[in-house]
């Protein structure tokens, strides 16, 4: 906007110029003068448009139509200053938002805003006027100067129309890439709503078919192992060995295809639990505690991430009801042998010593009240080992810290059994 007001105003101070010289049949000093100084004056303008300060912009233009009062020759500028007129008359509308404009529209009085819209746009007719009327001589050339400064007004006015054109322009592309942006943003939720919507339908379909399996086959092929066993000791009683031999492979086959089931419900619960969620869930902040977690583990069998869960729960509330900790840091990490969970929180570790001075949990319940919460430690060594794993509780740093590890190695051999005697079974089906 800087450059082409300027290449603008600069075409008109050549015509300017041109008219000047062919006025004056030579170039003067004085011509200079007043050529440089229109130069600088216009050259101002621009730069306090620039730099947003409309009430001054006026100055540099009144100043050239006050020397045109004195000095005829200064009328050889007017178009400069008829050009920036209409343009500063309704640059401060075109530069503001809406609300803004809204809100100087309201600051500034009424007699303001006439004499900006109405009075200074047409202040240049004053001292044209004042020359034809004082100098009868500099009519012919009044007139010529007249006709270029009413065009240098219209240019004006549709160079500013131009510019409000421009920033409108500007602003609905702004609007319209805000608009865009929230737009993405918003498919983006709703796609990861909808991926998380589906993958807790999936794990809840999991779950329920575990537990249907478990409640309806689960008894039926338990009934049908007792009446095999059954059936095997009448055939024994009765001495009847093919009988005997028949319903003993029958309780065999029964009782793998009873592991078998007992083993894939097993399996479809592990893969029905969200860890991640658990994980969320357990080391949600509650009261004064701020928790923060952070994992690298993407999956867990049901079992591990129940025994992280419950740990988290019970180190929690320890934290709340008998320390002076305020933050808590809970770790969740997969390595390759085995997942490891630490609780860490900044209170007082020494009020919750046992009584031995240990740091470890107390093997019985101790007798002061303060001190029983040793209990709750207790049962996070109890599920820690349960899955083979180990638990270590303490103070550590600033605060107490929960540490727990458990080995992959029970999960994998589990899963290789299974793998195993189901290759087994779709053997003997096919020989």
């Amino acid at each position: 906007m800087l450059v082409t007001g300027l290449l603008d105003k600069l075409l008109l101070m050549a015509l300017c110029a041109l008219l000047l010289v062919q006025w004056r049949g030579a170039v003067t000093a004085r011509d200079i003068a007043v050529m440089l100084t229109a130069v600088c004056c216009a050259s101002v303008t621009e730069w306090l448009l620039v730099t947003m300060r409309f009430s001054w912009a006026w100055v540099p233009g009144c100043l050239t139509l006050a020397c045109s009062l004195v000095l005829p020759t200064f009328l050889f500028t007017l178009p400069t200053v008829a050009f920036d007129a209409c343009r500063l008359a309704g640059h401060p509308n075109a530069a503001q938002e809406p609300h803004q404009r809204l809100a100087m529209q309201r600051s500034e009085s009424w007699l303001r805003q006439i004499g900006r819209v109405t009075v200074l746009p047409y202040l240049w007719m004053v001292p044209l006027c004042w020359t034809l009327l004082a100098h009868p001589d500099w009519r012919a050339t009044g007139a010529v100067i007249a006709l270029l400064t009413v065009m240098a007004f219209l240019w004006g006015s549709s160079a500013h129309r131009q510019t409000l054109t421009g920033l409108r322009l500007n602003r609905i592309q702004d609007e319209r890439r805000n608009s865009v942006r929230a737009l993405r943003d918003q498919l983006s939720d709703a796609h990861e709503d909808r991926m998380t919507a589906t993958r807790t339908a999936m794990l809840n379909e999991r779950t329920r078919i575990a537990r249907d399996i478990h409640d309806n086959v689960g008894h039926l092929l338990t009934r049908a192992i007792m009446q095999s066993e059954a059936s095997r000791v009448l055939a024994e009683a009765r001495h009847d060995a093919v009988s005997e031999r028949g319903f003993a492979d029958i309780h065999s086959t029964l009782d793998e295809a009873m592991t078998m089931v007992r083993r894939s419900v097993h399996d479809l619960d592990d893969e029905g639990v969200d860890f991640a969620a658990w994980m969320a869930d357990a080391a949600r902040s509650t009261g004064r505690l701020r928790v923060d977690l952070r994992s690298t583990v993407t999956d867990a069998p049901a079992p591990v991430a129940r025994c992280f869960a419950a740990v988290i729960h019970e180190s929690l509330s320890n934290a709340a009801r008998h320390s002076t900790a305020n933050r808590v840091t809970v770790v969740a990490q997969e390595f390759p042998a085995f997942w490891q969970l630490v609780v860490q929180d900044n209170g007082d570790a020494v009020a919750r010593r046992n009584p031995h001075g240990s740091g470890r949990i107390a093997p019985t319940m101790p007798s002061h009240p303060v001190d029983r919460r040793g209990m709750g430690l207790a049962d996070i060594e109890a599920r820690v080992r349960t899955l083979d794993g180990v638990c270590s509780t303490g103070p550590h740093g600033d605060g107490w810290r929960v540490f727990v590890s458990i080995p992959k190695a029970p999960f994998a051999h589990r899963n290789g059994e299974i793998q195993s005697l189901a290759r087994n079974t779709r053997n003997g089906a096919d020989s």
